[in-house]
């Protein structure tokens, strides 16, 4: 054990396997993340992206609904509503459908 001061004067004792967690947490991760794993989850964005290029190929966008006071007097209340749309650009579902694509087609291989 070794012992720190403080600023105030307070002494504190820390062990000194401290330095050594941090080490054996790294090394514990690397282990866990092993390539067969990198493989899955490189097939798992693929598949999302193709999903999300799909969803922007046939929804070309999506829109919603705000909700705006427009006169507030006493216990009268009058709102709008306005419903806006934001648009997905066609090229924007291919680029997804084909890097989905791309990572699926690059998750199975090893090497």
């Amino acid at each position: 054990m070794r012992q720190f001061q403080a600023i105030n004067g307070v002494s504190t004792t820390a062990s000194r396997n401290v330095g050594v967690l941090p080490y054996r947490l790294i090394r514990e991760l690397r282990g866990l993340i092993s390539a067969e794993s990198g493989d899955a989850m490189q097939r798992t964005i693929g598949i999302i992206l193709i999903v999300l290029g799909i969803a922007a190929f046939v929804f070309q966008g999506f829109s919603y609904t705000t909700e705006e006071k427009v006169l507030d007097v006493g216990p009268l209340e009058v709102t709008k509503e306005e419903r806006k749309t934001i648009p997905l650009p066609p090229v924007l579902g291919a680029l997804a459908l084909l890097g989905g694509v791309g990572l699926v087609a690059l998750g199975g291989r090893k090497g």
